[in-house]
């Protein structure tokens, strides 16, 4: 996959120097702005990563700013509560965690990117999500949002395992193991909603042509199982 270009924003000059020079370690091409002046790099960028010195109020605007105008760039926050009721920001992650914990949030929304570019018939108005091969979500549909109860940035970087209500992560590690060696998987899980409420599903899982990991949910009723 092609690296995407990044574009930085926060207030503090130097902090925003600092954080640019990490990402460039890692071979990303980032620009840097302040949040008054963001809207004038629209075209240059695929992903808006706005830090922690950018307060709340402003950071939504932007990213809602973002998505009316370009709805296929993605927005990544420094600061884990922008996770939190946002439905234009694609992924949060607290920077304090470190470098590691930046870098497989920009990973992660640049598989959500290429998913959304690859041409899968699911994609279209079903509830699909689709996992990396450690088993972190880098696409999650609308419907799967709404399904869970949770925000897309809540639920991009989660493990499987983390959202599983009847099944150990011991357990969900040996059935995605068997899944990605096998290349399909069909059957019915239960899901963690975000109000702790069990989700029953019918899952169908397929190892894309392109290697994206994709699952289906249909969603069962009680009676149904």
């Amino acid at each position: 996959m092609n690296r995407p270009a990044l574009l930085l924003i926060g207030n503090d000059a130097a902090v925003r120097a600092s954080q640019a020079a990490l990402l460039r370690s890692r071979g990303y091409e980032v620009s840097e702005t302040s949040p008054d002046s963001a809207e004038t790099l629209q075209s240059s960028f695929d992903i808006a990563v706005m830090n922690h010195t950018v307060q709340r109020d402003t950071r939504e605007k932007i990213a809602d700013r973002l998505k009316k105008n370009t709805p296929e760039k993605l927005v990544l926050v420094l600061h884990a509560s922008a996770a939190l009721g946002s439905t234009n920001v694609d992924a949060a992650v607290d920077s304090r965690k470190g470098p590691e914990a930046i870098f497989r949030a920009v990973e992660h929304l640049t598989l959500m990117k290429a998913v959304r570019q690859h041409d899968h018939a699911e994609l279209a108005d079903q509830c699909v999500v689709v996992v990396d091969k450690d088993r972190h979500y880098t696409f999650v549909s609308d419907c799967a949002c709404a399904l869970l109860g949770y925000s897309r940035a809540e639920l991009i970087g989660r493990q499987i395992e983390e959202i599983s209500l009847e099944r150990s992560e011991e357990e969900v590690q040996a059935q995605f193991q068997q899944f990605v060696r096998e290349g399909t998987m069909h059957g019915e899980f239960v899901l963690r909603a975000r109000s702790g409420k069990p989700i029953p599903i019918r899952y169908s899982a397929r190892v894309q042509s392109d290697g994206c990991l994709m699952a289906v949910w249909q969603p069962l009723d009680q009676k149904q199982r």
